[in-house]
């Protein structure tokens, strides 16, 4: 369910990039570290995974039920802390995409159960830029053992249907 969110926002990304502009491959891609040799990731957007925690402003919220509706628990909030940063050559070119970045998840922060690629059993996705003081962003990048590079951090707040399986299978790793 986690990399089906994270996939989503980077194909969300790219379609959005493609509607305003020819490119020759995904501009934004889902990765963890980079290998130092590895130019896999050179001139890409990146999103990657740093952090998951419980939601716990869901923890007092229940299910709305009908009287022919078994009462269940909350559903299951959870909170990925999800690292965008802008691996590009020319350090104009990553300001740039960066920005645009940002201003698309700003016009869409909410993902509703109408989006037709929501993973099943997902019900809501919530996009926030994450404030981060320098202290924070330094401990970030140095536990990621990268050099440092134009980049923004996200809560990405999800909100599962708890009868949901969370559980499936991850693509490519069979």
């Amino acid at each position: 369910m986690i990399d089906q969110v994270l996939y989503l926002l980077s194909n969300e990304l790219n379609t959005h990039f493609r509607m305003k502009e020819t490119l020759a491959s995904e501009l934004s891609i889902v990765a963890g570290q980079k290998d130092p040799g590895d130019p896999g990731q050179l001139d890409k957007l990146v999103f990657t995974l740093v952090n998951v925690a419980p939601d716990k402003t869901l923890k007092n919220i229940r299910n709305p039920i009908g009287l022919d509706r078994v009462r269940r628990g909350p559903s299951l909030g959870l909170q990925l802390y999800v690292l965008l940063k802008a691996d590009f050559a020319m350090y104009s070119t990553a300001l740039n995409r960066l920005s645009q970045a940002v201003s698309f998840f700003h016009d869409r922060p909410i993902f509703g159960q109408q989006h037709p690629a929501l993973p099943e059993h997902v019900e809501r996705v919530n996009i926030e830029l994450e404030d981060t003081d320098l202290e924070s962003a330094s401990r970030l990048w140095t536990m990621l053992g990268e050099r440092y590079m134009p980049s923004v951090l996200y809560k990405v707040r999800l909100l599962v249907d708890e009868q949901g399986p969370i559980d499936a299978p991850v693509s490519g790793m069979e």
